[in-house]
């Protein structure tokens, strides 16, 4: 179901979490629920293994996903999972971005910005969550065929300390980014007349 970008961008994500086999992940923006479905389904699988292939699983494995999203119209999302018995493995954090990150106590494996589209506000979301991200762990900035976004990417993403590649092309373009170094370089985005 969904469209073309959908299916690649949960293929990706999904594919992504069966990998590292994070403990917590964080997605900022839970839009229409394609990324919180496939990361969900793929903590399931680790757990429980992927029914009728004999795949080997981790009863032990207890990744969540915190999916932050102000917007009352995501809650036919989490209603779905819940009818999935997805719900077990994804925590909604109802509140704006910025706010959400200053309670937030966790470490993070996986960070997913994927929430308002502009210029400051994705600078704004590298700069409340990514002190968080772990050594090792990663950033991946959704919806990078938006001129603004791949901007942000492009300035956040190009520093010492991280390893970055974007994948894809065209309306299938997302950027990930490695956290390398230890050292955490939170400096604010430089807006130029924009």
């Amino acid at each position: 179901r969904g469209t073309h970008q959908e299916r690649v961008w949960g293929m990706f994500v999904w594919s992504l979490v069966h990998m590292t086999q994070p403990k917590v992940v964080v997605e900022i923006g839970t839009g229409d629920g394609a990324s919180t479905r496939a990361i969900a389904t793929a903590m399931y699988e680790i757990r429980y293994g992927i029914e009728g292939t004999g795949d080997d699983h981790d009863s032990s494995y207890s990744g969540t996903l915190y999916s932050v999203d102000f917007s009352p119209h995501v809650l036919p999302v989490f209603n779905r999972l819940r009818e999935l018995g997805l719900d077990e493995f994804v925590v909604r954090v109802h509140n704006y971005s910025d706010r959400a990150s200053t309670t937030f106590g966790e470490k993070i494996d996986v960070l997913i910005i994927d929430g308002d589209h502009y210029y400051t506000s994705v600078c704004l979301d590298w700069k409340s969550w990514e002190p968080k991200v772990v050594r090792g762990g990663y950033v991946i900035f959704h919806d990078m065929i938006i001129p603004e976004v791949e901007d942000a990417f492009r300035q956040l993403s190009n520093r010492r300390g991280y390893d970055y590649i974007i994948l894809g092309e065209g309306l299938w373009t997302f950027g990930v980014v490695r956290k390398v170094d230890v050292a955490q370089l939170v400096e604010p985005c430089i807006v130029t007349g924009k």
